[in-house]
């Protein structure tokens, strides 16, 4: 568990430092088709907070290894003429149970209200690019942020 947080880590960090093509994509209710990807999401208001259901379905190719699930606040600051993007992960971290298939991914989280009060708490799916070398398939520091902002899904 640690290894693979560890490993995204290092992977978002190369994505979002390297001269590459990184790419943040907001998913709405009203736009849940994108791309390579259908997403799908439900939420059920419990004691606890409230639990989410989120679906990833890969249209024509399996989700590539390496990419990865969790919850952050998103935040987009302008500055010096441009627009800064910042991903940072929840305190505490909200626990995912994520269920892998090769071409379908079902995450079930709960978030309590008061984090879905915050301004840009977002369920981030993040797939990491891959290239073909020689025959085998390797990452490159590269990614798509598929972001999910909860407040928009949340029938409060």
């Amino acid at each position: 568990m640690h290894r693979s947080l560890f490993v995204t880590i290092v992977w978002l960090i190369a994505a979002l430092s390297a001269n590459a093509a990184s790419v943040e994509i907001p998913v709405t209710p009203n736009d849940l088709d994108h791309y390579h990807y259908l997403f799908a999401v439900s939420m059920n208001t419990n004691r606890n907070g409230v639990a989410f259901r989120v679906t990833i379905t890969a249209k024509t190719h399996e989700i590539p290894a390496g990419s990865s699930a969790n919850v952050s606040i998103v935040t987009h600051t302008k500055r010096n003429g441009g627009e800064l993007h910042k991903l940072e992960k929840v305190k505490p971290p909200v626990r995912i149970a994520l269920k892998k298939d090769k071409r379908v991914w079902k995450a079930n989280f709960t978030v309590s209200t008061e984090l879905l009060k915050k301004p840009g708490v977002c369920f981030v799916f993040t797939e990491m690019a891959h290239a073909i070398e020689n025959g085998k398939d390797v990452a490159v520091p590269s990614a798509d942020f598929y972001e999910i902002k909860l407040q928009d899904f949340w029938k409060q």
